[in-house]
């Protein structure tokens, strides 16, 4: 009697410690800012979780795998299968599972096996939350729970605490770059998804034109999407301004009508750097930007975000040769700034959450304050 009795009260602890509140309806009511978690291996450690803690961030969109075409096997193939190494803090978090599905996929595949596509994605979700509730639970257990317990004990507390959690997975967010001839099968895709995985409220990424476009790319069968205001350019043009974020191609984008569903915000937490040879594009150097030390060794700033390679330079893999050009793109905090107006006039009281992506540590220690201001900028509108 007296370990029931005890079992009761530690799951009513625990209960209470669970309860976060919710987030639905038009206005931002998360305390920080959500962030995607865009890596093929989840490694969250102490540094990680209290980081999250200081930005009051409770929301992670997680990337559980991706799905592309696979002409040997003449079918759609999920790939980069998220790997939970280290959930530290993540029974503080709400998540939302998160797939992408390459356009090619919805090119190839036939409409007979729509279905099939979405009981496979349903279940693969299903799969790594078991998998990531059992890596937050079972093995930060002692942790939480350091004195003595019986096995039943543990056990009993250790499912309470995954059913607890799992209820805060209320939507699954599909991520597709469509366009007009895959437009009915991404949407046919959707609405069987909802069918096979009815517990969840299916979402979907929209990109600017898309936005803009509505009237020929279509409004998703969903209730809420999530406008994804990054990458306004072409890298490979040369004559790009910001490939990542630049207000002026925002604006134009976000004219029109105001978009017929909730609506959540992703912005960018990255850069890179577009480099060409003779006016040729040679590919994109990741998180390159002017704060990367020791590039003042190596790259001439001729004006705005473009350089010049003053020397011969191995970059990582990539051998910069004198003379070439490298534009730095990224999320300036003037283009921030900027885009952060526009939304506030054009889609006020519409945004429900504002997420950036991604989230890499040092990125976002070193931006902290920024992300802090550019959350409440947005939470105010």
């Amino acid at each position: 009697m007296l370990h029931k009795i005890r079992l009761v009260s530690l799951l009513w602890i625990v209960s209470i410690a669970l309860a976060l509140p919710s987030c639905q309806g038009q206005v931002i009511k998360d305390a920080g800012p959500a962030f995607y978690y865009w890596k093929t291996t989840l490694q969250f450690d102490t540094a990680d979780a209290g980081l999250a803690d200081q930005m009051r961030s409770q929301h992670f969109y997680l990337r559980y795998f991706d799905v592309d075409w696979s002409a040997g096997y003449a079918s759609a193939v999920p790939t980069g299968v998220l790997e939970i190494r280290s959930t530290r803090g993540w029974d503080k978090k709400t998540v939302t599972p998160t797939v992408y599905i390459t356009n090619r996929t919805f090119t190839q595949i036939k409409d007979k096996d729509i279905l099939v596509l979405a009981s496979k994605v349903a279940r693969k979700i299903v799969q790594i939350n078991e998998e990531l509730e059992s890596s937050i639970f079972n093995y930060s257990f002692y942790d939480r729970f350091p004195e003595r317990l019986t096995w039943e004990e543990r056990s009993d507390i250790v499912d309470s605490l995954k059913r607890d959690w799992s209820k805060k997975i209320v939507e699954i967010q599909i991520d597709c770059d469509w366009t007009l001839s895959t437009r009915d099968k991404y949407f046919n895709f959707l609405t069987a998804l909802q069918g096979k995985a009815p517990d969840f409220a299916i979402t979907s990424t929209l990109r600017l034109h898309q936005y803009r476009d509505r009237k020929t790319m279509g409004i998703p069968p969903v209730k809420k999407v999530m406008l994804m205001c990054y990458n306004t350019g072409d890298p490979k043009k040369m004559g790009e301004s910001n490939a990542i974020l630049d207000a002026n191609v925002v604006k134009q984008y976000l004219k029109g009508k105001k978009y017929p569903l909730e609506m959540e915000v992703a912005l960018p937490q990255f850069n890179w750097g577009a480099w060409y040879r003779a006016g040729v594009f040679q590919g994109l150097l990741r998180d390159l930007s002017p704060s990367t030390p020791g590039m003042e060794t190596y790259l001439h700033n001729e004006q705005d975000n473009q350089y010049r390679v003053a020397k011969d330079t191995v970059l990582r893999q990539d051998y910069l040769r004198e003379g070439d050009v490298i534009r730095m793109d990224g999320s300036t905090p003037e283009q921030m700034q900027e885009t952060l107006k526009l939304l506030q006039v054009q889609l006020r009281r519409r945004i429900s959450r504002v997420a950036f992506f991604d989230w890499e540590y040092k990125k976002i220690k070193e931006n902290q304050a920024a992300l802090s201001a550019y959350f409440e900028a947005l939470k105010k509108n």
